[in-house]
């Protein structure tokens, strides 16, 4: 069974990119979701093994569906355009972030140093 990674990104190219790099990769694709409430409507309905959550979706940051996943013990890399990783509330702190641009390798990479399962 593929892993199932769940993508949430505001900007359509950069998740569109992503998308295309994690199927290349192996994963199936949850999403990707442009906002929050998208994302935890797919989280509803969907398993997922792990995530890369844009930290900011438009005016919104990730956290309500961090912290889901994070109870969940769904393993997480955030990716960020402007450092904003340290704008998460202290319980994300700590979570390996990505500064844009990055490739889906650093992603995965992220994965296997955070979880072996992941791996």
């Amino acid at each position: 069974m593929a892993r199932r990674i769940l993508i949430v990104e505001d900007v359509a190219l950069v998740a569109m990119d992503l998308e295309c790099q994690a199927l290349d990769a192996g994963w199936d694709v949850v999403g990707p979701a442009a906002n929050v409430a998208q994302a935890l409507n797919l989280l509803e309905g969907e398993r997922v093994d792990a995530a890369l959550l844009d930290v900011q979706v438009g005016p919104d940051l990730i956290t309500p569906v961090a912290m889901k996943l994070r109870n969940a013990g769904v393993p997480i890399v955030f990716g960020s355009g402007h450092k904003a990783c340290a704008m998460l509330p202290p319980d994300l702190h700590g979570m390996p972030c990505l500064d844009k641009p990055y490739v889906f390798s650093d992603v995965e990479r992220m994965l296997r140093a955070s979880t072996p399962a992941a791996a």
